[in-house]
């Protein structure tokens, strides 16, 4: 088995190792902060505007299917009867 201390100096190592390629990585993506960033910015602005036109379409048919499954057309021509005929008897 291997000394504890050579096996957490090898785990030093490699991170040492991947934080110097995470900060290459970052330095690279820094450079990339004028237009393709921009694009990006303005593609998510595009897909969240459609996101929240599909939310609100699919609200509307779904609270459209419950007041038809509901039969609410059904009950407020109910209420209107009922109301007419509150309203002639007086």
């Amino acid at each position: 088995m291997a000394d504890p201390e050579n096996h957490t100096l090898r785990l030093l190592r490699e991170f040492r190792e991947e934080m110097s390629e995470f900060r290459a990585d970052m330095r690279g993506f820094q450079g990339h902060t004028g237009g393709a960033l921009n694009r990006m910015t303005a593609d998510i602005s595009e897909i969240k505007d459609k996101l929240d036109t599909l939310t609100r379409a699919v609200a509307g048919e779904i609270v459209q299917s419950r007041y038809v499954s509901a039969g609410v057309d059904e009950r407020i021509s109910d209420i209107e009867r009922r109301l007419t005929a509150l309203e002639q008897s007086r």
